[in-house]
């Protein structure tokens, strides 16, 4: 099999050397063990198909697109018969190299089997298809030997590991003073990059560039800036939506698309105080921002409160410049590391776009794990409607209704179930533009206490749902759960059909559950499973919970 290599310098021009290679059985079936290992492993058959359309579908099929003098680029691709070919991956595609922009901080702290470690993981994104881009943090060393002396440590490293890595020290950073600002005493800095194609090149051969955080003054002075200033210019630059031109002919036009950002730093994910010193397992920053930063700032250890709020700034600065789809991941030098026979949390959120664990599981619940790592989303938004009637026209009801429709994937009877509400709703959450959605009552129950007023409304979940498309990504079911929970802390009742397979779900952020005895026989018996996210204070209060779900009759049009 003919294979093509490219050759490219910092201009990006494209040198190309025909070579003829045909990868061994022995190698194709490791590629092939090591694909379905991982996938096997940690990502469910919805999470491996998002992954393949994310991933690997540019080089899914061979494609020889034409350049100079008619010559063709060979590319990473499954063959027809099934046979998993691995040639040097394309420079000519019509998709985006998508690309984890990483920064290790405190580089001089790390230890040699730390790097070692990190090194061994940026080899298995590289694999996955990732393509990383590292910045290094040295930290408080001020002096260009050391500076360059930590560029040259890692490169070494991941030469050790036969991966093919790219200092990169200079030309990359161009610091400009803003001009509106110029008379002021505190004289505003704007970091950009200085040519594109400096970090193109290497990334276009498949190389990992290691960069230094120098820039270039408008006088020609070499200085350094931070890695968090080196971040936010990257992703200012190659923030907009990739180009579909091929590669090679407008290298000024964006052919890279930052995926991931990744922080690693030895404070570990954004500190959630609710967590007993571990860290939030995801942020939705439309959402939880503002508040983070109020939580952070009441740390008692100012130093340790000013990097979180320095690594949730930039992943909030950054998200902002990149695509809705773009996450980012904050997390220790050592969980950076490659630990083999355990699932690797940056491995595992490539492979399925989420954390380790789900974020809406009970903070105090006995089996909810702690992390260190934290996962950050521009997200979505959420809207609360208190106290209001769904006919109201801050409520787009017919959005509301398709979305209720779609997720249950039944036709709901609208005027029956408005009439069944009544002015009984206490609160309408909305994530999105309808992409999610938490309908909440205030049910009375018929017990002889509560006719007599002694008893409170119950609070019920009447409908919770999610667009089937939204459904296990991006996190909205999660982010709804925990809106909808720091609304109703203290106590909030549900129903669900007992085999329902949602259930499972459901029972993880319960605090108890309860099967309903059926009254009814035949086709019209159902059997409802109760659930609570507060034990009943007495037991007069669990046999109101099941009285207000026995009640509520169903009102689908099928």
């Amino acid at each position: 099999m003919q294979s093509t290599r490219r050759f490219c310098n910092a201009a990006g021009h494209v040198r190309h050397i025909v070579t003829h290679h045909k990868p061994s059985y022995a190698e194709t079936q490791l590629n092939r063990t090591f694909f379905l290992t991982v996938l096997a492993a940690t990502a469910t058959k919805r999470d491996a198909k998002a992954y393949i359309e994310k991933y690997q579908k540019p080089y899914s099929k061979a494609r020889a697109i034409k350049v100079k003098e008619s010559q063709s680029l060979s590319e990473f691709f499954e063959a027809d018969d099934g046979e998993l070919i691995d040639v040097e991956p394309p420079l000519v595609t019509s998709s985006p190299i998508r690309v984890a922009l990483i920064t290790i901080r405190d580089m001089p702290d790390a230890t040699t089997e730390q790097l070692t470690r990190i090194a061994d993981t940026l080899a298995q994104l590289h694999r996955l298809g990732l393509q990383p881009v590292v910045i290094v943090d040295s930290g408080k060393e001020e002096s260009a030997t050391g500076q360059s002396k930590q560029v040259e440590r890692l490169t070494s490293i991941l030469h050790s590991i036969d991966l093919e890595a790219r200092p990169i020290s200079e030309g990359l950073f161009d610091l400009r003073i803003d001009p509106s600002v110029h008379k002021t005493m505190h004289k505003k800095r704007i970091v950009s990059l200085y040519d594109t194609r400096t970090l193109k090149a290497p990334v276009c051969r498949r190389q990992i560039p290691v960069i230094r955080t120098l820039a270039v003054d408008q006088w020609g002075k070499k200085t350094t800036i931070t890695a968090d200033s080196a971040m936010k210019a990257l992703c200012k630059a190659f923030g907009n939506k990739p180009a579909t031109v091929p590669f090679q002919k407008d290298l000024n036009r964006s052919a890279l698309i930052i995926d991931k950002l990744i922080i690693i730093d030895k404070v570990g994910g954004i500190l959630s105080p609710q967590r007993k010193k571990g860290s939030h397992v995801f942020i939705n920053l439309d959402q939880e921002a503002l508040q983070l930063q109020r939580e952070l700032a009441t740390l008692s250890s100012p130093d340790i409160a000013d990097r979180h709020l320095r690594n949730l700034d930039t992943c909030q600065v950054c998200l902002d410049l990149l695509t809705d789809s773009a996450s980012a991941v904050v997390t220790t030098p050592d969980i950076a590391g490659s630990v083999p026979g355990t699932q690797h949390p940056l491995i595992y959120n490539l492979l399925t776009d989420k954390p380790m664990f789900s974020p809406s599981l009970p903070v105090s619940g006995s089996r909810t794990p702690t992390t260190v790592t934290t996962i950050l989303r521009k997200g979505v938004s959420v809207t609360i409607h208190r106290h209001i009637s769904l006919r109201s026209p801050e409520i787009n009801l017919t959005k509301l209704v398709s979305l209720i429709d779609d997720s249950f994937g039944r036709r709901l009877d609208v005027e029956g179930y408005l009439a069944r509400l009544g002015d009984t709703v206490e609160a309408v959450i909305v994530a999105g533009d309808y992409e999610g959605a938490a309908i909440v009552t205030s049910e009375h129950p018929t017990t002889a206490t509560s006719a007599a007023g002694s008893s409170p409304a119950v609070p019920y979940l009447d409908k919770f749902a999610v667009l089937r498309a939204r459904q296990g990504a991006g996190g909205v079911a999660d982010v709804l759960f925990n809106a909808m929970m720091r609304q109703f802390p203290h106590e909030l009742t549900w129903r669900s059909r007992d085999e329902n397979p949602v259930n499972k779900w459901y029972f993880e952020r319960a605090k108890g559950t309860f099967v309903i005895p059926s009254t009814a026989s035949g086709k019209s018996a159902v059997r409802w499973r109760l659930f609570w996210t507060q034990a009943p204070s007495t037991q007069a209060r669990f046999e109101e919970y099941i009285d207000v779900a026995s009640k509520i009759q169903p009102t689908w049009l099928d």
